[in-house]
């Protein structure tokens, strides 16, 4: 006894610096309750420090709670540290809402997984425990059922083997294993795989990825990817988490969904990578700050890029409006929600990335006539772009033109219009603000347009009132274009209706 005691005295001396990447987790071995103290929960504390008074999470239930206090054999401490033996008090949880398994931790640290890479191997005496009196000896097969035990968790599992169709006693194996349930892991966690039935340690392994996408077996990529995620450092860890191969996703896609979620897979939150790959998250920053100032990746609002994919990226969010100017050199832009959707990019992703090319003078905003001169009209074009008539279009503009002017107050519809100088056009001039829309097939000349509603609002102020047939009679026009004109102004609150008048509206009132 004293030589045992004397060599565990030295063999903790040497493991006192226990890892802390400040996101502590304590897995839950036992859960009771004392009179006086309510739920308490014991475990052996890693990856980082607990203190009294600190806001948790118990994962996988997500739920939320306080530490009221803590021991350490039976000793209360203020901070537990890595590696110690910790009871927590947790305020306001009832004992029947937790269990041996769950996890506490920080709020949105850790997220529960049902899939996870790793490296399995299988005992050399395995072959007793899969034996079968009837069929003889049996290695572990592809997509067998076993028991997975890491910290205080067991989970049903299934192993699906990514490179044979069976595991060999003494080898070792890339899997993927398909939990029945979701468990709290980190990478480089190592694990316990027993058979259900009968009861036996068959091997174990480590885990090397927790958020992992579904893989096809026999893929030598796949193979190779994590042979490297295995081995690598943790910048070497940061690089791979945004060193996503576009093209390579696009290939394998169908062409309505090729690249869907591609940019989104591509681009990561510094907290996510540390997530994923169990770093420290100042550690992860810095990794990135280091790598920006390489020119190895870029960042975009809260995302970081590899600086290969960003460039891809710019490459086809310019491309897709060079190509819509060339399709149509008469429209002002493209719709920067289609070209958001074409590049599946989700709506804080694209805003980010809009932002930081018109910045670089790559795109920009198209100012919206219809909103006097804002930029909020929801079209994106290349810089400096303007569309432009043929000669040919030019004339029919003119002839269209001087129909409007010839009649200004029952000017031609757009039926009329449209066979005049055809719909490409006609959308041009109303997008360019030479030509107002109001309601269904109503147009008017700009001039016509600021015409009307000054001697309508002067009217008004005049008057205090106006009814449909005096607004009709001021411009000398029909009810089908004095309608329309009417509730467009209704709309920007110039009027407001009362019955069968109009009275002034909030914006003629504040004088606009």
């Amino acid at each position: 006894m004293p030589e045992l005691r004397a060599e565990l005295d030295r063999v903790l001396a040497q493991e006192l610096n226990r890892q802390n990447i400040a996101r502590p987790r304590l897995p839950i071995d036992r859960v009771f309750s004392l009179t006086g103290f309510g739920t308490i929960v014991t475990g052996t504390l890693i990856d980082g420090t607990f203190k009294t008074g600190q806001e948790v999470e118990v994962l996988p239930q997500g739920i939320k709670t306080r530490i009221r206090g803590m021991q350490s054999h039976k000793q209360t401490i203020e901070l537990a540290q890595p590696g110690q033996r910790v009871a927590i008090n947790l305020a306001n949880v009832a004992r029947s809402a937790l269990q041996r398994g769950n996890v506490v931790a920080l709020p949105g640290q850790l997220q529960p997984t049902m899939l996870l890479d790793a490296r399995i191997h299988l005992l050399k005496d395995a072959n007793r425990s899969l034996a079968s009196p009837h069929e003889g000896l049996k290695p572990l097969p592809h997509n067998a059922q076993v028991d997975f035990y890491c910290g205080s968790q067991e989970v049903s599992a299934r192993v699906r083997l990514l490179a044979t169709d069976e595991l060999q006693p003494g080898e070792d194996a890339w899997a993927q294993l398909r939990l029945q349930q979701p468990a709290v892991i980190a990478r480089h966690d190592r694990f316990i795989l027993r058979l259900p039935s009968p009861g036996m340690t068959i091997g174990g392994g480590e885990v090397i990825d927790v958020k992992p996408r579904y893989h096809r077996r026999s893929q030598s990529t796949i193979l190779a990817d994590l042979e490297r995620l295995a081995q690598s450092s943790p910048e070497e860890l940061v690089l791979a988490a945004l060193d996503y191969n576009v093209a390579s996703h696009t290939s394998t896609k169908t062409a309505s969904s090729s690249t869907k979620s591609a940019y989104g897979l591509a681009s990561q939150e510094a907290s996510t990578i540390a997530k994923r790959y169990n770093l420290a998250e100042d550690v992860t920053l810095h990794i990135l700050e280091t790598l920006l100032q390489e020119g190895r990746v870029c960042k975009v609002g809260t995302f970081w890029f590899a600086q290969h994919v960003w460039e891809t990226l710019t490459e086809e969010a310019t491309q897709l409006v060079s190509a819509y100017h060339q399709s149509y050199p008469l429209r002002s832009g493209l719709s920067k929600e289609e070209w958001r959707t074409r590049l599946h990019l989700s709506p804080r992703l694209a805003t980010d990335v809009f932002a930081v090319l018109q910045a670089a003078g790559r795109l920009e905003t198209v100012a919206d006539s219809e909103q006097r001169g804002s930029t909020t009209s929801g079209l994106i074009r290349l810089p400096h772009f303007v569309p432009h008539f043929t000669p040919q279009q030019q004339q029919q503009i003119e002839r269209l033109l001087q129909a409007f002017q010839s009649n200004p107050y029952t000017p031609p519809g757009r039926a009329e219009a449209e066979s005049l100088v055809g719909p490409e056009i006609l959308n041009a001039l109303i997008e360019q603000g030479r030509l107002v829309k109001l309601g269904d097939g109503v147009l008017f000349l700009c001039e016509t347009y600021n015409e009307a509603l000054s001697l309508l609002i002067a009217y008004l102020r005049k008057n205090g009132k106006m009814t449909v047939a005096e607004a009709r009679d001021i411009l000398n026009t029909t009810r089908k274009y004095i309608l329309p004109l009417l509730e467009h102004m209704d709309a920007l609150r110039l009027t407001r209706r009362l019955g069968d008048t109009r009275v002034p509206g909030i914006a003629t009132l504040d004088g606009n």
